[in-house]
């Protein structure tokens, strides 16, 4: 285990038991907005994602099973070795799943957003001028499995009161997932979470959530990714939890391809275990601009094309970067990216710190392979 990786780990205990400290007094008042999304979180789960999905009684949730244990601990070892495959992605190993990961996982998307809103302006809402797409906020959640890393943009966008309406939908592989998925974004369920968030935070959108499938190690012409690819221009906020070491994902084309297809100003999380899990994905960015770079200036010498111009827009394919996490408050390992905004593209001020970024990210990846080895 890295250094750095000890590191976050320790941060994530410390966090672990101040949480449980507050929640034993019984304070949450006055808590950070981090601390509060752990325990709503819980709640989220306890009070009504675990009934819907799982069908356990309200008075607790049953642990998972002997055979439920051992097919999550057979899916968790297929994830680890990249080579997860339909078959390993059961019912039991959902059900187990859920159990074991939903709330954490909701918490951790919902404080990368936290963290991403406290260092950039990237999540504030873009005008619009169709008035109907005012204070709409649309995600994609890929390799989002029973929905939890949704589940963790409705959290935050309760903290963040920007949107009047936040539109989910969740991708993957597996078809397994989806009456996990679907079980938790019914009306009843959606509407009892808007009341429960509104208690908390004050504030609430109205929340859709819908599942589909689609798989990043498919071509981009497969069926399966007609839909993600479709919706892709009009989505704001893609999220990508733990999913880029399982699947591969920048070794194949459907990630790419999202990263040309999006909108201007849409935004990119990426959340996993190592950072030499995200330095591949930062890798991957470069690549994509370097050759959208290239294919811009072979278009401008073969047809002419006048200066300023190209096919695609005016500013091409660039991205800002943003590292999320690595601190007492949010202890995990995080990447941001952002299609440069329609004004213009990046000012000069917001050049130079994402070059800084860069080059600090640079850095500590090298560090961190050098510690690897």
């Amino acid at each position: 285990m890295s250094r750095r990786r000890a590191e976050c780990d320790a941060k994530h205990a410390n966090r672990s038991s101040r949480l449980k400290e507050r929640l034993d007094r019984g304070s949450l008042a006055d808590a950070a907005p981090a601390d509060r999304a752990a325990c709503l979180s819980q709640r989220l789960w306890a009070e009504l994602i675990a009934s819907a999905a799982l069908g356990c009684a309200s008075t607790g949730v049953e642990p998972a099973t002997a055979s439920e244990a051992k097919a999550l601990r057979t899916f968790y070892h297929h994830a680890v070795m990249a080579d997860v495959a339909r078959e390993h992605v059961t019912d039991a190993a959902a059900r187990a799943y859920l159990r074991d990961k939903w709330t954490s996982r909701c918490d951790k998307m919902c404080c990368a957003l936290l963290c991403l809103a406290e260092r950039s302006n990237w999540l504030l809402p873009l005008p619009h001028s169709d008035e109907a797409e005012q204070g709409v906020l649309r995600v994609a959640s890929v390799g989002g499995g029973p929905g939890n890393d949704a589940w963790g943009a409705f959290l935050f966008s309760a903290f963040a009161r920007n949107w009047r309406l936040v539109e989910a939908n969740v991708f993957d592989f597996s078809p397994v997932w989806r009456p996990f998925c679907e079980a938790s974004g019914t009306a009843h369920i959606l509407s009892s979470a808007s009341q429960l968030l509104s208690l908390e935070t004050g504030s609430a959108p109205e929340m859709s959530l819908c599942f589909q499938e689609a798989d990043l190690r498919a071509p981009t012409d497969a069926a399966v990714n007609r839909i993600l690819l479709s919706t892709a221009p009009a989505t704001q906020l893609f999220l990508f939890s733990h999913v880029v070491r399982e699947s591969q994902a920048c070794q194949h084309a459907l990630l790419p391809a999202l990263l040309r297809r999006s909108r201007r100003g849409a935004v990119f999380v990426f959340l996993d275990m190592c950072w030499a899990d995200l330095d591949r994905v930062h890798a991957l960015v470069t690549r994509v601009e370097e050759e959208d770079a290239t294919r811009r200036g072979a278009v401008a010498g073969e047809e002419g094309t006048k200066e300023g111009e190209h096919a695609g827009g005016e500013e091409g394919v660039r991205f800002e970067i943003l590292r999320l996490g690595e601190s007492q408050v949010y202890p995990f390992f995080g990447l941001a990216f952002r299609t440069r905004s329609e004004e213009g593209g990046a000012s000069e001020e917001q050049t130079e710190r994402a070059r800084e970024r860069e080059e600090e990210q640079a850095t500590e990846c090298a560090r961190e392979r050098a510690e690897n080895e």
